[in-house]
Formats: C-alpha cells, sequence, structure tokens
C-alpha cells in the first residue's frame, strides 16, 4: 500500500521478480510516490466591508467579517483547507471610525497555501441627532442688552440637546447682534449647529427677544400743591408745578421717559380760587405708560381781621353781666360780616349763680374763612347765706337743763338755700364737766358755707371722783373694772384720755408702756338720767418696783400758804437729785393753774398761787379744796419717772 503523508499522498518502494521457468529469480526496486505541490484554489476571494459605525467598535460585524474570512472560500483537490488572517486592530479616524486591510490564507494539510486580501471598514455617515429642538425666548429689557440672558441661552444652545452614537457633538450658532427696535429692545433669530467628529452636523434655530412691556417706574408721586390765592391766576406758581410735573419723578429700564399731562383749566370756586386735578402720564420709547395725578388748589385761608379794640376776659357778679360791644374788622379779598354768640358753660358748674360765659365775635369772608375772639365772662357767686332768727352762741347749764335744740332760719341772697347741716357734739373735759357743741353747716346752690355754733359749756351736778391708780411697768395686767366699786355698771366704754398704748378693752397692760401719768375714762350713758356717769382713773405707770440707785422721792400733798412756816408751800422730798423735773398742778375740772421746770422747794415752789406760761388767771389765789398734781423726772441714767397724786389746798 502506499503510505499516508499528508491529505491523499504517500509512497511506496515495491520490489519487482523476474522468475524464469526454473525458479530463477533476479529483483529490482522502486518508489511509487504521491506528492501534493498544487496551492488551495480560492475560488471566491475576500470582499470588502463597509459597516456604519455603532460607537462600540462594531466588534460584532467585524468578528463575523473576520470569521467568515471575508466572504472568502478556497478548496483542495488533496486535503482540507484551513484559514487564517493578519487582523491586528483597526485604524483610529475620526470617533470610533476606522479600518483594517486583512489578508486571509488557505493553507492545506501539506501547507500549500493561498491569500485573498479584503479590507474592513468603520464609517460613519449619520448626523448628530438633535433630541431637543432650541427654543425661543423672550425676556423683559434691562437696559443694557440683556446680555447675561443672552449668553447664558447661547452657551445653552438655545435648550437644543444633540447626540451621537460614534463621537462627541460640539455647538456653533451664527449669532451676530441683536436688531434695534426700540429703546434697548430688539431679537436675533439664531441657528444652532450640531457638528459630530466626522463632521456630521444637524441645525435648529430659535429666536431671542428682547421686549419691555413695564410700564415706567414713578419713583415719586405727584404731590398736591396748595397755593395761597395772589388774585392774578398765580399762573407762574401753575406753570413751574406743570412742568415739574407736580414733582413727580419716573424711570424706565430700558428707554427714556416723556412726560405728558392734561391740563385745561382751574375751576372757579370763590373769588379766584379753584382747583384743577392734573393727570401726569410718562410714556417709555416702546409706549408703555404710567400716570400719577396731584391737584393745583389756589385757596384763600387768610382770615379776616378786628381792627377795633378786644375786650378782655372779666369776672363778674350774677347780676352785673356786661352788654356785648360793637366790633369792627376788615378783610383783603371782600367785604366782612361779623356776629356775637353768647354761649353758657355749666359744666363744671356747682349752681346756677356760678357759670362762664363764653361770648364770641365771629368774622367771616367772603370764602367763608373767619376768625373769632372769645371773651370769657366768669359769673360767681361768692356770698355765704345768712343767719335771721337770734342765736345765743355761750351757755353754760347743768347737765339736768340742756336746752333744746333751736330752730334757726337763714337766708342767701342769690342762689338759695341748698342744704342745712346740723351737727352735734359732747367732749368730756373731765368728771365734773362736759362741753356740747352744735353747729350748723348752711350752704347755698353755690357751695357758700356759713358756719353758726353753739357751746354749752355742762356742769355734771353730782360727778364723781377721780380715782388716783398706780401700776408699776413690771407688774402683770390690771382689769380696770377692779379699781371701780362693783356696783358701778360694766356696759360702759373705758376710753385713753391721753394715750398709753397700753388699754385693751377694761385690760391695762403697763408693759412697753411710758413712764408717766395717763387719764383713762369710763363713761355709762343713762336711759333715764341725762347726765351720764363719768369715772376717771388717773393712772401712774411707773417703776417703783425697778431698784434705782438713787434719792427716795416724798410727795407731802397738803399745803397751808398762811405765812406759819408750816406747810406754806408743796414740798417734794428728795427731788433736790433730780433738778431736770416738771410740775403741773389741775383743778379739780381739769384745768392747769401751776406749771413749773426745775421745781426746787425754793424759789420754784407752789404756794397756792396759779402761775405758769399755760395757766389760767395767772398770779392769782387759788381757792381752797382738792387738786391733782403730777411729777415728772429724769434720773441719772436719763430713765424717765413719773409721781401724780392728790394735792389739798387750805389756808
Amino acid at each position: 500500500s502506499v503510505s499516508d503523508t499528508c491529505g491523499a499522498t504517500g509512497s511506496a518502494t515495491v520490489t519487482f521478480t523476474a522468475t524464469d521457468a526454473c525458479g530463477n529469480a533476479s529483483t529490482t526496486s522502486a518508489t511509487f510516490t504521491i506528492i501534493d505541490d498544487t496551492d488551495p484554489v480560492i475560488s471566491i476571494q475576500a470582499n470588502d466591508l463597509t459597516v456604519e459605525c455603532d460607537g462600540s467598535g462594531n466588534a460584532r460585524e467585524l468578528s463575523i467579517w473576520l470569521s467568515s474570512n471575508g466572504g472568502a472560500s478556497a478548496s483542495d483537490t488533496c486535503s482540507n483547507v484551513t484559514w487564517t488572517n493578519n487582523f491586528e486592530s483597526l485604524s483610529d479616524t475620526c470617533g470610533f471610525t476606522g479600518s483594517a486591510s486583512v489578508i486571509f490564507t488557505a493553507t492545506d494539510d501539506c501547507g500549500n497555501s493561498s491569500s485573498s486580501t479584503a479590507t474592513f471598514t468603520i464609517i460613519d455617515s449619520t448626523n448628530p441627532l438633535i433630541s431637543i429642538q432650541a427654543t425661543d425666548l423672550i425676556v423683559e429689557c434691562d437696559g443694557n442688552g440683556n446680555t447675561r440672558q443672552l449668553e447664558n441661552w447661547l452657551t445653552s444652545n438655545g435648550g437644543a440637546v444633540a447626540s451621537d452614537v460614534c463621537s462627541n457633538v460640539t455647538w456653533t450658532n451664527n449669532f451676530a447682534s441683536v436688531s434695534d427696535t426700540c429703546g434697548a429692545t430688539g431679537s436675533a433669530t439664531v441657528t444652532f449647529t450640531a457638528t459630530d467628529n466626522c463632521g456630521n452636523s444637524s441645525t435648529t434655530s430659535a429666536t431671542f427677544t428682547i421686549i419691555d412691556d413695564s410700564d415706567p417706574t414713578i419713583t415719586t408721586q405727584a404731590a398736591n400743591l396748595e397755593v395761597q390765592c395772589d388774585g392774578s391766576g398765580n399762573t407762574a406758581q401753575l406753570n413751574a408745578w406743570l412742568a415739574s410735573n407736580g414733582g413727580a419723578v419716573a424711570s424706565d429700564v430700558c428707554s427714556n421717559v416723556t412726560w405728558t399731562n392734561n391740563f385745561a383749566s382751574v375751576s372757579d370756586t370763590c373769588g379766584a380760587t379753584g382747583s384743577a386735578t392734573v393727570t401726569f402720564t410718562a410714556t417709555d420709547d416702546c409706549g408703555n405708560a404710567s400716570t400719577t395725578s396731584a391737584t393745583f388748589t389756589i385757596i384763600d385761608d387768610t382770615d379776616p381781621i378786628f381792627t377795633s379794640e378786644l375786650p378782655q376776659d372779666i369776672s363778674v357778679s350774677c347780676d352785673a353781666i356786661p352788654n356785648p360791644v360793637n366790633m369792627l374788622g376788615s378783610d383783603n379779598c371782600g367785604e366782612v360780616t361779623i356776629t356775637v354768640l353768647d354761649t353758657i358753660d355749666r359744666e363744671e358748674s356747682q349752681c346756677e349763680g356760678e357759670y362762664i360765659i363764653n361770648r364770641t365775635w365771629t368774622i367771616t369772608d367772603s370764602c367763608n374763612n373767619s376768625s373769632s375772639y372769645t371773651q370769657t365772662i366768669t359769673v360767681f357767686d361768692n356770698t355765704p347765706p345768712i343767719l335771721t332768727t337770734p342765736l345765743n352762741s355761750q351757755i353754760s347749764a347743768l347737765c339736768s337743763e340742756i336746752p333744746e335744740v333751736p330752730q334757726l332760719v337763714f337766708t342767701d341772697n342769690c342762689s338759695g338755700i341748698q342744704d342745712v347741716v346740723f351737727n352735734e357734739t359732747s367732749t368730756i373735759i373731765s368728771i365734773y364737766s362736759y362741753v356740747i357743741v352744735r353747729e350748723w353747716v348752711v350752704s347755698d346752690n353755690c357751695g357758700n358755707e356759713a358756719n353758726f355754733t353753739q357751746t354749752i359749756n355742762v356742769s355734771v351736778e353730782e360727778p364723781f371722783d377721780a380715782i388716783p391708780f398706780a401700776i408699776c411697768i413690771e407688774e402683770n395686767p390690771i382689769d380696770l373694772f377692779t379699781i371701780l366699786d362693783d356696783s358701778i355698771p360694766t356696759t360702759g366704754t373705758w376710753i385713753e384720755v391721753t394715750s398709753s398704748g397700753g388699754l385693751t378693752g377694761s385690760i391695762f397692760n403697763p408693759s412697753n408702756v411710758t413712764l408717766g401719768y395717763y387719764t383713762l375714762r369710763y363713761i355709762v350713758e343713762l336711759e333715764d338720767n341725762a347726765c351720764p356717769m363719768i369715772y376717771e382713773i388717773y393712772l401712774n405707770v411707773n417703776d417703783d418696783c425697778v431698784v434705782l440707785p438713787a434719792c427716795d422721792i416724798t410727795v407731802y400733798n397738803a399745803v397751808s400758804p398762811n405765812d406759819d412756816s408750816s406747810n406754806d408751800f408743796f414740798f417734794i422730798d428728795g427731788l433736790e437729785c433730780y433738778p431736770n423735773n416738771t410740775v403741773e398742778i389741775y383743778n379739780r375740772w381739769g384745768i392747769l393753774v401751776y406749771d413749773e421746770t426745775g421745781y426746787d422747794n425754793n424759789l420754784k415752789s407752789f404756794k397756792g398761787i396759779s402761775e405758769g406760761k399755760n395757766t389760767i388767771n395767772k398770779s392769782e389765789l387759788l381757792p381752797d379744796g382738792t387738786y391733782f398734781y403730777i411729777l415728772k423726772y429724769t434720773d441719772e441714767e436719763n430713765k424717765n419717772h413719773d409721781r401724780s397724786g392728790y394735792l389739798y389746798l387750805n389756808r
């Protein structure tokens, strides 16, 4: 057989034997060989392939093209064919485009080969895709070309959006300038071009428009103007006001402002006065307008004047009110009318006879300007009522013979009697007497008052004696009823004639009470007796229970000033230790009859004679009887002490 070399090739070495009939043989050898030196036959050459760029290197299409050997086909008579190629990479053209020339080689099993060459090309012939078209933009004029908004619009390509599968997109536009419309307004139609890296392009157009539909801004409104009438129409002031647009100020961001107004004439009010309401219009170059209105008014507010002497304010009695005086006046603009009116003001009046007359003269001109002068006339009644019946102002009576309250008659010369207030007070002087004061307060309708009094000095026919009592500041509180007789009713009232602060009800507490003498009065009103029961306790709050390092005081309370050298004066033994002292002596009616400071039993001593700066009937001999003394002195520790008791005078 033939050996298997490659494909269907091979060889066989054959020995040929030549044998004769006798069996003799001779041999010869030779080799039969099958070779393959013929290249495969490419029946279909590889074809070029051009594809549209997909932005990802067209890998699938390239892979298929290479796998198909560019579409080439080859065969070999002796064996199979194996394809190979020399592809490495695509060239870089624009974006993701490029090409590669590939050699496809068909090789048979015996190494014979044939080749075919073709080119794989990626092209980009597709324009960019504009997914969002450019849009028009209308902006309000800012007076400066709206540069920022225009630049933003151009930079954003009018809002357009474009893309390309093969490469990036570059935008351009053909903007040159904005047209001039009015003021700083205008427009520009711009074509935006989106171009890819391979030069393919798409366009979109839009218009940028600057408009002005904003009215001018009136920063200062026109102001009303009032002028005083000059009698000639106030032409200069009116023209100046109109020329200044009533003081109004306007501005516009896009253009200049032109002012106009609708003034026609001034209305006729009175005299040469009148008014005109004017509308001032500020218009910009684009026809937008704003208005402001104000009124020019010619007024006459100058009041006429009085030329006669003005009457002064006066105060008069209610029966002496004067008549109005005749007044004269003038006005620089016409005739005047003068009227007079009295108004009665009783707002603060207390009565018919007390009020205020506001007498007002009013002068008025033809434009109803007026001025007034008011004279204030104060009407008064200051005369109080008088008593027309006799009244005994001082009476002395026993408590059982007190006269009845008299019925008095009063009159008033102007306003009449408004009120009569009667009041009766009773003041206890001592256990021996008290005073009744009757008072009539009479007022008229104007509040004028007169006081009439009757004083009744009442003597108690059978008085109760005063009761002296002493208590030390360190003693316990005492019920004052224990000092009185048990037969005395306990339904009365205890009062302090001289305040001590120690009395509560009928209990007297000497603690914290200043040393001294205090009069405590007990009064019992009796239903069947006009004379009250009056008791007085002359209470001496002392510190006798406190041991003091000083002289003892001994009071000798019997005085017989008859010059017999025995008890001729009121002798207080030990008082020389206390030169800082006072001695007071009262009669049975509680009247001070002796008052001395620095009593010394010598030059200053009581000898039955009324003495002292505050005593009555000074330097007179006092009648025999029972008196009451009060001794006050200060010790060497500056502590105050009091002693009191009865003093008996008998010549």
